[in-house]
């Protein structure tokens, strides 16, 4: 009897093994499979330059590729279209709009007043930032 009790108590032990490696295996496709898709690491910030007619992003480190990101600008906080940015974003200053110039194109009336911008990763949705407040002030009226 005492064969029978050790050949019992070894498979059960090989079954608890089986079971922790399938357990282990399962745990991990689960964590690729549920993961986002990554996005690339920036630090941006929403500006207006030194002419106070362009709302820029300035990129303080990484980058972003051109057609890979979007932007959003509006008056009204949460509004607006996305638009892909057809320039990459790397470190320094990209012009994202000449918002004076264009303002109609964003269903606005004038350029000067407070514009809120959001900035995203096309793939994945990451938003970088949402709704920063830049000012522009029209420089036709100054």
């Amino acid at each position: 009897m005492g064969e029978n009790t050790n050949k019992r108590s070894q498979g059960a032990a090989e079954y608890l093994l089986i079971l922790a490696a399938v357990l282990v295996v399962a745990g991990i496709a689960v964590y690729y499979v549920s993961r986002g898709p990554a996005f690339p690491t920036i630090s941006p910030k929403a500006a207006v330059d030194s002419t106070k007619d362009n709302i820029v992003i300035e990129v303080y480190s990484g980058s972003i590729a051109a057609n890979e990101w979007e932007y959003r600008l509006s008056k009204t906080p949460g509004s607006g279209t996305w638009r892909t940015g057809t320039t990459a974003l790397s470190i320094g200053t990209v012009n994202i709009d000449n918002i004076v110039a264009n303002y109609a194109d964003y269903g606005e009336t004038s350029a000067a007043g407070t514009w809120y911008v959001s900035l995203r990763h096309k793939a994945s949705g990451h938003e970088y930032f949402t709704n920063q407040d830049v000012t522009v002030e029209d420089s036709a009226t100054i």
